[in-house]
């Protein structure tokens, strides 16, 4: 089991002139990610993970495992 350590809510990170917000959370174990520019989405909630060749898949299964 994987474990990815956040705080039970979305995670953010806006660039120094305020223009990008970037946000990252944890859905039903997927690590999603958005991004906005000037409070328009310009990349919707996406997956994050890695396929990786002759392993497990590290795209799900993540669990919240202490809160900040």
């Amino acid at each position: 089991m994987l474990t990815l350590v956040i705080n039970s809510r979305a995670e953010t990170m806006t660039s120094p002139d305020g223009d990008f917000l970037l946000e990252f959370n944890v859905e039903e174990g997927i690590p999603r990610y958005c991004l906005d520019y000037r409070k328009q989405p310009v990349v919707k909630s996406s997956s994050l993970g890695l396929a990786l060749h002759d392993a497990p898949s590290l795209r799900s299964g993540f669990t919240v495992s202490h809160i900040g």
